[in-house]
Formats: structure tokens, C-alpha cells, sequence
């Protein structure tokens, strides 16, 4: 009974549910929910919500076709209930699939992740970016950091702007990714002072009237494993610390970084942060106790470590460093 079970839709999805009522009262609701029903050993990865977004607009039945017969494919790539319905929400799912089952892995190897690749993927640009990745992968190999005095997560930087922005952008950074040159670029912004600046962008904006744009300083930021917490100290009294830096720190001296997240944002983070979490039990056990404790109760965020938990974190960060999908999605997860 229990294996029958496993294979069903959740017991939430009936008609007591809300997205259950949305699909029913929409165009073709009850050949959907019918379709649904019919399918449901295939389509037991798919909550409500996901379900819903999926059979929105024409072409639903074509969707719901090929998602029971195929949506492992997917998921063996790594790709949730969560990720899929993004990607089926809109045309072009069809050329997508095609992309992700004969394209995907061969940059998922350098730390392309599930959630970067869907955030790509949503966009009108798509096919131009992923063609851009083609033409450059050559690049992929020489994003690595191996001065031993920059953190790993500069590594990830580097990788994240090639699939995130451009191969151009990430070539352009690396001739920035040098000891002494972030040495440099810290010592032109200490002390400067940050006047009325209070938010994220101002911060950010101030540091670019120096010269230096965002990404430059997000490689000095991640280089060191501080984020812009620790940037707008910096900026203020022109103090580097190795000790944490608190929010209500920042808020004494007129500074308040507000989160601005969106509500899916922060659900698609805890997910991403329970799929991690599992991935380290799994693949490094012995380390799991510092990340759970840095990931989940930490927030992720590097001004939350104290100076012995900063020596923690650069241990285990080196552990990791050959385990290039782990790094990438811990880096997905930092608190800016």
C-alpha cells in the first residue's frame, strides 16, 4: 500500500484545493484534472502550483503528454518539481527539453546549476545565450583561481558571470581575479566614506564612482569571503575585519541593507538550501555539521562567522573544491 501510494498526486491535490479549483474553472478544466488523474504516476513530482502553471494557455495536453513519459530525464539532470513547471510554463518548452537532454551536461561539469540554467531558460534570449556559451566554452577551463590567498568562491564568481551574464564579462573579470590587483581595488575604496548611502545599490553605485563596477567588486567581496555587509564597513571607517559584521552594526552607523527578495525567491532558496544540505550528508558527511550550521542556521551569510568559524569555513571550502556542483550551489545560496 504504502509503494501505491508513493505513486500518486499529494492527497492536498483534490477538489478542496485551490490550484485544483483554478485548473477546473479554467479553459478545458476537467479534461485537465482528467488528463491529470489519468497521468498521475508520472506527474507525482508536480505539486498544485506546479501542475497549474504547467497546463496554462494551449498546448497543454502536448505538455502533460510528454512530461509523464519523460520528466525522469529531467530530474536525473538534477531539475525539481519546481524547476520543470518553469520551464513548461511558457512556448519554447519543446526546444528547451531538447537543449537541456543534449546540452546540459556538458556544463553542469564546470558548476552550471539547475536554478541557473531555468533562470536562463525563462528568458526571450535563451537560445542567444546558450549559443554564446558554445562558442566560448573554451573559456570554461580557465575560470580557476589557484592562489591559495583567494577564496574558492572567486572560482565560482568567475563561473556564475560567464553563464549569468556573459563569456566576455567573466574573460574581462579574470584579469581582475590577481592577489595584488584586489589588494589594489580594497585600498581605493578604504575609508572613503559612505555619506548618505544606505541601500545595497547606493553602496554599489558609490564603489562604481571609484572606478570599479559591480562585478569587480563582488570578485573582491567573494575573493575574500565577505560580502557587501563587510564592503560597506569598509566604506565607512575604512576597517577590514576578520570578526563578524552585524546588521545592527551597520544600522548604528545610518546603514540598512534591507532583504528585498521576493516570496518566490525565498521558497526557491529554501528548497535550494534543503536539496545542498542533502548533497553534503550524502557526498562529504564529515563536513556536514559546519555547513548545516553556516547554510541553515547562518543564513548563508559570511558576516555571520566568527573568526574560529572563518577558519572552519576555509577548511571545509577546500574540501570542497573539486566537487565543482556543490561549491556552485552553496555560492547560489550566499547572502549578498
Amino acid at each position: 500500500m504504502a509503494g501505491s501510494r508513493s505513486r500518486k498526486l499529494p492527497e492536498k491535490f483534490g477538489p478542496k484545493n485551490k490550484y485544483y479549483q483554478k485548473i477546473f474553472s479554467s479553459k478545458d478544466g476537467p479534461e485537465k484534472i482528467r488528463k491529470i488523474k489519468e497521468n498521475q504516476s508520472g506527474l507525482r513530482v508536480f505539486s498544485g502550483f506546479h501542475l497549474h502553471s504547467i497546463t496554462l494557455g494551449t498546448g497543454w495536453q502536448a505538455k502533460l503528454d510528454w512530461l509523464t513519459e519523460n520528466h525522469q530525464q529531467l530530474a536525473t539532470l538534477g531539475f525539481n518539481g519546481s524547476h520543470i513547471s518553469q520551464i513548461f510554463r511558457n512556448k519554447g518548452w519543446d526546444e528547451k527539453t531538447k537543449w537541456l537532454t543534449k546540452d546540459y551536461s556538458k556544463y553542469s561539469k564546470h558548476g552550471l546549476t539547475p536554478l541557473s540554467t531555468v533562470s536562463v531558460l525563462v528568458t526571450k534570449d535563451w537560445k542567444d545565450r546558450t549559443s554564446q556559451w558554445q562558442k566560448n566554452k573554451a573559456l570554461l577551463p580557465l575560470l580557476q583561481v589557484t592562489d591559495s590567498r583567494i577564496s574558492p568562491f572567486a572560482e565560482r564568481h568567475l563561473i556564475a558571470t560567464f553563464f549569468m551574464k556573459s563569456p566576455n564579462r567573466a574573460r574581462k573579470l579574470l584579469e581582475s581575479c590577481d592577489y595584488d590587483e584586489l589588494e589594489r581595488i580594497q585600498e581605493k575604496i578604504r575609508g572613503t566614506g559612505l555619506g548618505n548611502k544606505k541601500t545595497r545599490q547606493e553602496v554599489l553605485e558609490g564603489v562604481k564612482k571609484l572606478g570599479f563596477d559591480e562585478d569587480v567588486v563582488k570578485l573582491l567581496l567573494t575573493a575574500k569571503n565577505h560580502n557587501i555587509r563587510e564592503l560597506a564597513k569598509l566604506y565607512v571607517d575604512g576597517d577590514w575585519s576578520t570578526a563578524a559584521v552585524s546588521a545592527e552594526q551597520l544600522k548604528e552607523k545610518g546603514v540598512e541593507l534591507a532583504d528585498n527578495r521576493s516570496t518566490e525567491e525565498i521558497a526557491l532558496k529554501k528548497m535550494a538550501t534543503e536539496s545542498v544540505l542533502k548533497k553534503i550528508r550524502e557526498n562529504h558527511p564529515e563536513d556536514y555539521g559546519f555547513w548545516r550550521k553556516f547554510i541553515a542556521e547562518k543564513g548563508s551569510d559570511l558576516e555571520e562567522l566568527s573568526e574560529k568559524d572563518r577558519k572552519e569555513f576555509n577548511q571545509c571550502l577546500g574540501r570542497l573544491h573539486k566537487d565543482k556542483t556543490t561549491m556552485a550551489e552553496i555560492y547560489q545560496l550566499l547572502k549578498d
